[in-house]
């Protein structure tokens, strides 16, 4: 008898009902949930909690999406940059070393 007791705990806790209990929620942002869920999840409100949450993860960057966002605008403007720097011409002299003309190195 005990050992049929532990496995209905067992499931019992499995498959158990997860709650949440949320207090202080403005009466007018209570309602538009409950609408929501009822409208578009058939008064599943836990679908309609997970689809809010995601859809504020896709509005709201988190962790590094907003830095390496700049750090790609960056790049791209360094990039225009060096594409618009003129090109400098270089000159290899008979020991294989190269020397830009027009730089401190050239002689005339």
């Amino acid at each position: 008898m005990k050992n049929i007791r532990e496995k209905f705990e067992k499931i019992k806790e499995i498959v158990r009902v997860k709650s949440i209990h949320c207090a202080r929620v403005p009466e007018i942002t209570r309602d538009y949930f409950q609408e929501l869920a009822n409208k578009e999840f058939e008064s599943d409100y836990g679908m309609c909690l997970k689809f809010l949450c995601d859809l504020h993860k896709g509005y709201f960057p988190t962790g590094h999406e907003e830095i390496e966002a700049k750090i790609d605008l960056l790049a791209s403007e360094l990039a225009n940059i060096k594409e618009q720097l003129p090109k400098q011409k270089k000159r290899k002299t008979v020991d294989g070393k190269e020397h830009r003309i027009g730089g401190k190195n050239e002689t005339r």
